[in-house]
């Protein structure tokens, strides 16, 4: 069970439960509201600008997204579904942020036409874009260890991407990161900074290319993450590499929905079920009301791992909740 305290008494919750089929989500509008405030005011030292994009898949909720709008916060989108929920939501230009993985070229197309900031994660995609038209601003996702079957180029590839890029008209880039680890720490966040920023600083020099952006983005935190401390030791490696590089300030984005939705929504069932294997049919969810099956299939809430669902939001058995 997620230590992060229910703002409801148990009775009111049993009315929920009563009024509405389980599962369903809980989600603190006033939280969310806090914590969006709390991680503008931590970065807010950034002298390029700070930018959160909240990830559409950890609250996919028109009127969640419509709230971190309001509060400064753009929308991270990896498909074409999540990219009519943020527009539904009022966003639009470059308060979107579109990664193409695993995307198609009407994906791309679509991202393109609502002028989405796009990070590409393959060589290939490039490709694609080129023939939809590059935009003035074009940015890709940076994987240190990556081989043909991962997402994210490697260093080399990266360079080939910037160079083709410029020579293709692109005149402003931005670099991305993705934190690496199972419920990543403060420490694994701070590593990812520094690869981001020494790189960003490295390509500036070799390529000649003016980053307007850098970044990194994260499915989850472990436990004891610290912002504050990640804010700290930001602000030194931003110090270091990049006014210490004579570089024009890029903003800073993160890409994250769990540093939000984990701490201010609950998925409410009277119990999850683990499965091993095979598809859950139709009647499985007729004949198990209030039951959620965990299976990991790509969609939220079927994901075998309870672990894995908890690096969205917190989970709540009404059995274990007899205390409250």
């Amino acid at each position: 069970m997620n230590e992060n305290p229910l703002p409801l008494s148990r009775d009111r919750l049993d009315e929920l439960a009563n009024d509405h089929s389980l599962p369903f989500f809980l989600i603190s509008e006033e939280g969310l509201k806090k914590s969006a405030e709390e991680i503008n005011k931590l970065f807010s030292w950034v002298p390029g600008g700070f930018q959160n994009f909240f990830d559409v898949k950890a609250l996919p909720n028109p009127y969640v997204l419509k709230i971190l709008h309001k509060k400064g916060m753009g929308c991270k989108c990896f498909s074409l579904t999540e990219l009519f929920l943020a527009e539904s939501a009022g966003l639009w230009g470059a308060d979107l942020h579109f990664t193409s993985q695993s995307a198609s070229l009407a994906d791309i197309k679509r991202a393109r036409q609502m002028g989405a900031i796009i990070t590409l994660d393959s060589f290939s995609h490039l490709y694609h874009l080129e023939q939809i038209g590059l935009p003035d601003l074009l940015s890709f996702s940076y994987n240190p260890s990556a081989d043909e079957s991962q997402n994210g180029l490697n260093r080399d590839k990266l360079e080939d991407a910037y160079r083709r890029a410029k020579q293709k008209g692109v005149s402003s880039f931005g670099l991305m990161i993705k934190v690496n680890g199972k419920n990543p720490g403060t420490e694994d966040y701070i590593r990812a900074v520094q690869e981001v920023l020494s790189t960003a600083a490295d390509l500036n020099n070799e390529l000649t290319i003016n980053f307007d952006f850098v970044g990194f983005g994260c499915d989850g935190t472990g436990p004891g993450f610290d912002c504050h401390a990640l804010s700290r030791a930001m602000k030194k490696l931003y110090t270091q590499f990049i006014v210490g590089n004579a570089m024009k300030p890029p903003r800073i984005y993160f890409e994250s929905g769990p540093i939000l939705s984990t701490p201010n929504s609950w998925l409410i069932s009277d119990s999850l079920k683990q499965i091993e294997g095979g598809e859950i049919s139709r009647e499985d969810y007729l004949t198990r009301p209030g039951e959620l099956l965990l299976q990991e299939d790509g969609s939220i809430i079927r994901i075998r791992r309870k672990e894995r669902l908890e690096d969205y939001y917190s989970t709540l058995e009404l059995d274990e909740l007899d205390s409250i």
